[in-house]
């Protein structure tokens, strides 16, 4: 097993724990869940159910798979350093594992057996994530975490000790910390951040991880006791959640039955199988798979205003901090349907992808609404003022006159040269040119509108007044003045006002051939809503591929989409990168290893990442000469003798308050 492990850390640590729990200093209810109904309950004293977790033979002989938990009949063997899954941990000696012969890679298992706990590595990081972990390599996307962790194995036995310990920290406002350098891995304890205290949830259980922390300048805790030596190298772990290794990997172990509509609503009402709809009804079948229609996907763009200028802290549905500008606009790649087609025959809801980043992990809730206070509800797009909602590329290249390839690279959500046209990789250059820096070192550059962005921003700001009438959009004019627009904050810097998101959305047709219009954010609410399992004949099961194929859509290549670079009182760049908190995050390079929803559904609702979005920034719409000038063309005129010199003289006039606000010289 693990070599070089100082042969007094048990008992420095038993003699810990006795200390902690006869105190009653764990209180373990302040950071676990109810799990009392959920099949995917925490193991143990770990935080997280062990299924799913990757495991690897500790020792330098093959391990023995027994076929029975307590039998000596004998299923493989599994060889030095090859990994595998865990699947159950009942509390005894043995644990559950699935297995393949060339090694679990995440994928299908071969087959099940039983090995001893003190023959198993595993990874810490699965089953106690709110342990601060570092190591000399770099972090690997977690399929199973849906974010980007270090891999550290421990023996089985010590996991179950470190589990412990941890939450005696965390109860202090203190975290372990596990560094791995090289082979070695040592275990210490920081003081934790408070404001990068984080929540995260896998399959409905949460559990909280310090994104930052101070170290203590010396320790004499014991922990030091803890360190060891692991007896290979291990890089890469492939992990899964847990409703995902026992439904299908496992399925005989756990089933979680959809969940029912109550007899005094046996429609649904204005939630469950038809969102917000009133009198909607769930499909009459269940027999029957969700279909979608692939060339008749959509692109829902939406105005936002940030009265104070864009915050770092969008973690809220305050109409003061931000709130939609005029109407949202779904643009279809109808494959020869006519818009009027496309807004009749088509259900269409009106959620916005900030709606669910101020609800978080409630997210799915806002399916329950049936009006525009109460969240997401469907509505009726063939008549009034509810036609500009919905219209089609062809109508919109009608209106605006771009080019077919424009129209294809703006809004063809499958087209197999999406991207060629993009420069930089950034698909905010369909809709401008002319890329100018607004950051030192170039970080970050903006494109100056074309007319089709104008005439995009002239639609989404249109709206309705309180007499039913309609308020026409911004012209172009307005439009470029608003969009460039910048508010002063507490430090006199300026805050840009304005964003427009764009996101991805498919047609789908329910058990009943309805078709449905949905955004990823959509589908994964209704999901939700309806506490899927990813069985056949459920959106979760059947769309899986096209939840990640609407995800990977759009990609910005930011860390976080919601960046502002602010300006200083003379408008110039100040360096500073301000990253929103509980944001929109971009999430291009995730969404590559993701196999199967859930991660998606719980990384967008629980973490705002940014699945299936781009979000535009505003652009500089002129170039900002760096002094004054003045271009003069000399023309020889009536009594001017060519060859001859003359000269003249320039009065420069410059508007303050216009340089003030737009770093425009006038002359």
């Amino acid at each position: 097993m693990l070599k070089c492990m100082k042969a007094h850390w048990k008992r420095a640590v038993s003699g810990l724990l006795a200390v902690i729990m006869a105190a009653g200093m764990l209180p373990i209810s302040a950071f676990a869940a109810d799990n009392s109904s959920n099949p995917y309950a925490p193991t143990g004293s770990f935080e997280l159910n062990v299924a799913g977790t990757t495991g690897w033979n500790g020792g330098n002989q093959p391990m023995t798979v027994y076929r029975t938990e307590s039998g000596t009949a004998q299923a493989t063997t599994i060889p030095t350093a090859v990994p595998f899954a865990l699947l159950e941990d009942k509390g005894g000696e043995r644990i559950k594992i699935g297995y393949q012969d060339s090694g679990w890679i995440g994928s299908d298992l071969d087959g099940t057996g039983w090995a001893n706990k003190d023959s198993v590595l595993v990874n810490l990081p699965d089953v106690i994530p709110s342990i601060a972990y570092d190591r000399d390599s770099g972090k690997q996307f977690s399929s199973r975490l849906t974010r980007f962790e270090y891999v550290i194995p421990a023996s089985y036995g010590l996991a179950e000790q470190l589990a412990l310990l941890q939450k005696e920290a965390m109860a202090s406002g203190e975290t372990l910390v596990i560094r791995q350098s090289d082979q070695m891995v040592s275990v210490s304890r920081a003081k934790g951040d408070p404001a990068q205290l984080h929540s995260y949830t896998l399959d409905g259980v949460p559990y909280w991880k310090y994104d930052s922390w101070t170290e203590y300048e010396s320790q004499d805790d014991g922990l030091s006791d803890l360190s060891y030596e692991l007896p290979y190298v291990i890089d890469r772990a492939y992990s899964a959640d847990p409703s995902v290794t026992l439904t299908k990997f496992c399925p005989q172990t756990v089933y979680r039955a959809p969940a029912k509509v109550s007899a005094n609503d046996p429609t649904g009402g204005v939630g469950a199988y038809n969102p917000g709809s009133p009198g909607g009804k769930k499909p009459t079948t269940s027999n029957v798979d969700w279909s979608t229609d692939p060339e008749r996907t959509f692109l829902r763009f939406t105005l936002i205003e940030f009265p104070q200028g864009v915050v770092t802290d969008l973690n809220t549905n305050d109409w003061g901090t931000w709130h939609v500008v005029g109407t949202p606009l779904n643009v279809v790649w109808s494959n020869g349907w006519s818009a009027d087609k496309c807004r009749s025959d088509i259900t269409w809801y009106n959620s916005c992808a900030m709606q669910y980043n101020g609800k978080g992990a409630d997210a799915a809730q806002l399916m329950a609404g049936s009006s525009v206070t109460q969240g997401v509800y469907s509505y009726d797009a063939t008549s009034g003022h509810n036609k500009r909602w919905v219209t089609t590329a062809d109508e919109f290249q009608a209106e605006s006159g771009i080019t077919d390839q424009q129209k294809e690279q703006m809004f063809h959500c499958n087209s197999n040269s999406w991207s060629s046209g993009w420069k930089d990789g950034d698909y905010t250059s369909m809709w401008g040119t002319d890329a100018e820096s607004v950051t030192p070192g170039n970080l970050y550059k903006v494109y100056k509108a074309n007319d089709a962005f104008l005439y995009l921003l002239g639609r989404l700001s249109e709206q309705d007044n309180q007499s039913g009438g309609d308020v026409a959009g911004w012209s172009k004019d307005e439009a470029m003045e608003r969009w460039s627009e910048y508010i002063h904050d507490a430090d006199g810097n300026l805050r840009t006002k304005y964003r427009v998101i764009v996101e991805t959305g498919g047609v789908f047709r329910d058990p009943d051939g309805v078709r449905r219009a949905y955004t990823l954010r959509e589908m994964m609410a209704y999901s939700i809503y309806n506490s899927e399992s990813q069985v056949k004949g459920n959106l979760i099961w059947d769309q899986a591929s096209t939840m990640v194929n609407m995800a990977r859509w759009m990609r910005q290549g930011k860390d976080n989409q919601f960046l502002e670079y602010p300006l200083d009182e003379s408008g110039v760049p100040t360096g500073e990168e301000l990253h929103s908190t509980n944001g929109f995050r971009e999430c291009d390079s995730y969404v590559d290893t993701i196999q199967y929803p859930r991660p998606i559904r719980d990384t967008i609702f629980s973490e705002r990442r940014s699945f299936g979005l781009h979000i535009f920034s505003p652009f500089n719409f002129e170039t900002e000469p760096t002094n004054p000038s003045l271009e003069i063309t000399k023309k020889v005129g009536t009594g001017i003798l060519n060859g001859k010199e003359w000269s003249f003289s320039v009065k420069l006039w410059v508007n303050l308050d216009y340089l003030f606000r737009s770093s425009y010289m006038s002359v």
